[in-house]
């Protein structure tokens, strides 16, 4: 697959992610953006309360002696904090670097001494000892407010020795806002340069697309150091204004899903089969399709799946990362859920062909997204151009 950026075509004039983010704190400082479940309980942080938190540890960054435009890994499942992480390390004028809680030690260790990494924020993380071998001495290390590997820091502490940043770094557009590392199926990772004007261009054109608001609800369980969830609800429900809940864990998945009703709702294959899966144990395939097939018991039973599964208020459902089955496309759509399926990648911030609600056109990926060209090479290879385009492979 080749991308090519074409910086004389006229990109979109879009704010930049820290411009987005004070609007929203102008407009509506108390309302909810992210919300937290621990041991069962929801904590709510307001626009105004991430403000706070992100300044105070983009302070303390720069007083561990980052400097623009160094690198600060973070390694941890989905939590509110990493939101507020990758905030401050915008208004510190840093580059994040995300990191897949799932890869060995070994992979750690390449991503951290490829990036250059100064400084890595450590979370929520499964078998976290067996990762310990991949972290060097030279890193300095926060703990976010979670159990994880001994750090030197640990975020309450470390927020409340810190004022809040008074003087954000002010965004340029070819910035780096962050390297994304690819999964190196096919060798080691590839570090993935990301614009701030990528990030910019892709979630507002998103969000103009789909008609987010803040009005609609994000639900984000799928790791955040893919690029795809980092668009689809971080950068997403920035542009858009609408809250995000967190999943706490593998355990409370459906109950959390059941409580936050999402109306916008991103998920990969093998998860829409897992919820298929789960139906029908309950209810075998056979039943299943006679009862959907009655008048007005059919519209109940269908209703009562939906909201079964947490899904009964969502407007917006996507499947991406691989292929899906149409007769998975098919199950869903008998019980009123259409899945637009969706085509991306790391190089283009996962902004590529896309099936819109009341558009799809199963066994598709859609059309291309505003601003995006696409064509099928001779040879058979996908080409891309478009603003939100990568600027390099970090070598």
């Amino acid at each position: 697959m080749r991308t090519a950026n074409n910086k004389k075509r006229g990109a979109m004039t879009v704010q930049l992610p820290l411009q987005q983010f004070a609007h929203w704190l102008a407009v509506q400082p108390d309302a909810v953006w992210l919300r937290q479940p621990i041991n069962g309980q929801w904590h709510d942080l307001t626009w105004r309360q991430v403000d706070d938190q992100a300044r105070r540890l983009a302070s303390a960054l720069l007083a561990l002696g980052c400097a623009p435009g160094d690198r600060v890994a973070l390694l941890s499942k989905n939590c509110a904090e990493w939101f507020v992480s990758d905030l401050a390390i915008m208004m510190a004028g840093l580059v994040s670097v995300p990191l897949y809680p799932l890869q060995s030690a070994e992979s750690i260790a390449y991503v951290l001494e490829h990036a250059q990494c100064k400084v890595i924020l450590l979370g929520k993380l499964d078998d976290a000892d067996k990762l310990e071998a991949g972290i060097g001495p030279q890193l300095t290390r926060i703990a976010l407010p979670y159990p994880t590997l001994a750090c030197a820091h640990d975020w309450h502490s470390l927020l409340a020795r810190h004022a809040p940043l008074q003087t954000l770094a002010e965004q340029q557009p070819e910035q780096v806002l962050t390297l994304v590392y690819t999964s190196g199926t096919t060798g080691n990772p590839k570090g993935v340069l990301l614009s701030v004007q990528a990030m910019a261009l892709t979630a507002a054109s998103a969000c103009a697309e789909l008609r987010m608001s803040p009005q609609d609800r994000f639900f984000s369980f799928l790791p955040l150091s893919h690029v795809a969830e980092r668009f689809m609800v971080e950068f997403n429900s920035l542009y858009c204004g609408a809250p995000v809940a967190f999943v706490e864990s593998l355990e409370s998945f459906a109950s959390d899903l059941r409580h936050v009703r999402p109306t916008v709702f991103f998920a990969v294959p093998r998860l829409w089969t897992r919820f298929q899966q789960g139906v029908l144990e309950k209810l075998p395939q056979a039943k299943l399709a006679r009862l959907l097939r009655i008048p007005l018991l059919g519209g109940l039973l269908a209703r009562k799946i939906r909201r079964g599964l947490g899904l009964d208020q969502a407007r917006v459902m996507i499947s991406g990362a691989a292929a899906i089955s149409r007769g998975l496309l098919d199950w869903y759509q008998a019980i009123g859920l259409t899945l637009c399926e969706g085509y991306g990648m790391s190089e283009n911030v996962a902004y590529g062909c896309f099936n819109r609600p009341g558009q799809v056109r199963f066994g598709t990926v859609g059309r291309a997204m505003p601003g995006l060209e696409v064509r099928i090479a001779e040879d058979g290879e996908i080409l891309f151009r478009s603003p939100t385009l990568m600027l390099g492979y970090y070598l």
